[in-house]
């Protein structure tokens, strides 16, 4: 039997040259397959060891967000008032330290749903937390703690560019297994995520299949460089590895608004600052404000604060914290519309100017122009004969009657606001500083109280507007958002005595601020 295998000599001169360039492609494959197989293998290792950096790095600028929690799906007496066998229930949630002096970034829903705010550190010491900023809307919310030495401190990512398929990892507190580590993807952006126990819709999500689980809100989502690109705000509910985060980019565009420091430290900036291209631009410039006829100009970009770089948003915000009336201050900034040659330094300049004093108005000046109410303070008498579980309230004595004529049951002279906006003000000028974010045409949510003797045969009884007075029903399959509570409710039933209390919420629909 003849093989029939030739020999090399038996090839033509085309032949050849064919077969050579075939092994030479044969070869190339297999080194890149091998390549390829080694380059999986060693993305999958580096995956693992950048989650244990980042844990190793930032554990520490993780915190435990928890305190008394009220279910808004259930009767709400227990959110506000000590009754009788009462079991407490408490929240849990995440959050993370922005600065070293204590501000903490976390989920609104969380905060909406407590009684009060507690915050844990990594080494089990507890703060009761300040709510600083609260955006609904936005499912942010900003938390203050004294801390008695700085703490450790997130960065983020402000510049935009975020890879659908990048690799992250979160640290937060899943159904309270505290300091849990987790790894995924981004998945998708672009998202919306209805939080179906606060009837919230937020846009504009990144999307990860991370676990996520009730606890792991408010946890951040940390890139393979170490910087925050998210924070985790809802799962999809009856899915697997499919939740929600607030981007980076949306949580420092709303940063300056959280923080706030021109109203809480009574200056006026006369400018409003936002991110754009990773820097701090100057926007909305009012052409009367020192800062403006000092040469200040919209499209300006903050290089620096009384000769500190800044480097990002919260950078610029740590500076303007110790901002106060009459100070002088010096900003360098650069404006790209007037750079030449490519030159930075061509379009940079110093703009110095003296920060005017905010003229806050009256808090009940204002209170009765946009809702139609006067209030003042619960006295310490007041708390302690109503039973009330916060001291955060404000007994109503004037009504502008014509204002609220939709209700039902009307609200009275000696009534107490225990919400507002589902914000609790510890004071008439937190409520002041409230009250500034609403502007003519803006709806506005209202809680009020009423404590009534034991002997008045008032039955305890929920009032409100006769108009889309209840949040909607939550329909199958919307999204959930993660805080989640460790003990179960009492029965409201066994809690109706020795008082009887009649508790009113306005969904303010037709409402609005005038």
């Amino acid at each position: 039997m003849k093989s029939s295998i030739k020999h090399p000599a038996a090839y033509s001169a085309i032949q050849i040259p064919i077969i050579l360039f075939s092994v030479f492609l044969l070869l190339i494959f297999q080194t890149s397959a091998t390549q390829a197989q080694f380059s999986d293998s060693d993305l999958k290792r580096f995956q693992y060891e950048f989650s244990a950096q980042a844990y190793k790095q930032y554990a520490d600028a993780v915190v435990y967000v928890t305190g008394e929690f009220s279910d808004p799906k259930r009767k709400e007496l227990k959110e506000f008032f000590i009754l009788p066998n009462q079991k407490s229930t408490d929240s849990i949630g995440t959050g993370f330290f922005i600065t070293d002096t204590g501000y903490i970034i976390t989920n609104a829903h969380g905060v909406y749903k407590s009684v009060s705010a507690v915050v844990e550190l990594r080494n089990s010491v507890r703060y009761n937390a300040q709510v600083v900023g609260f955006m609904l809307e936005e499912d942010l919310a900003l938390l203050k703690i004294d801390p008695k030495e700085p703490v450790k401190a997130v960065t983020f990512k402000e510049d935009a560019e975020i890879e659908v398929g990048e690799p992250i990892t979160s640290i937060s507190h899943p159904h309270g297994l505290k300091y849990t580590c987790t790894q995924g993807i981004i998945s998708a952006a672009g998202r919306r995520s209805l939080l179906s126990d606060i009837n919230v819709t937020v846009d504009n999500l990144l999307q990860t299949d991370m676990s996520i689980n009730p606890g792991s809100s408010g946890g951040p989502w940390f890139n393979i460089d170490g910087k925050v690109v998210a924070l985790t705000t809802s799962r999809r509910g009856g899915s697997d590895n499919i939740a929600f985060g607030v981007s980076a980019q949306e949580i420092l565009r709303k940063l300056p608004a959280l923080f706030d420091y021109p109203h809480r430290n009574g200056f006026v900036r006369g400018f409003e600052i936002t991110l754009k291209n990773g820097g701090v631009y100057v926007d909305n410039l009012d052409d009367e404000s020192p800062a403006a006829k000092a040469g200040l100009k919209k499209g300006d970009f903050i290089l620096s604060v009384n000769g500190t770089p800044v480097d990002g948003i919260v950078s610029y915000l740590n500076l303007e914290e110790k901002f106060q009336p009459e100070q002088s201050v010096e900003l360098t900034v650069r404006n790209e519309n007037e750079q030449k040659d490519g030159n930075p330094d061509n379009g940079k300049r110093t703009v110095t100017f003296t920060l005017d004093k905010w003229n806050a108005p009256d808090v009940n000046d204002a209170l009765w122009s946009k809702i139609g109410l006067k209030v003042r303070e619960l006295t310490p008498e007041e708390f302690k004969n109503c039973e009330l579980k916060s001291s955060y309230a404000f007994v109503i004595t004037d009504i502008n009657a014509e204002r609220f004529d939709k209700m039902e049951h009307k609200i009275q002279v000696g009534d107490i606001i225990g919400k507002i906006a589902g914000f609790r003000p510890e004071n008439l000028s937190e409520l002041n500083r409230l009250l500034t974010r609403y502007k003519p045409g803006d709806k506005i949510n209202i809680t009020f109280l009423r404590a009534v003797n034991a002997e008045d045969k008032t039955p305890l009884t929920s009032v409100s507007a006769s108009h889309n007075s209840q949040p909607s029903e939550t329909p199958e399959n919307n999204d959930a958002s993660d805080s989640d509570n460790k003990s179960e409710n009492s029965d409201d039933s066994k809690a109706q005595k020795p008082k009887a209390i009649s508790k009113t919420r306005i969904d303010l629909s037709d409402f609005k601020i005038k």
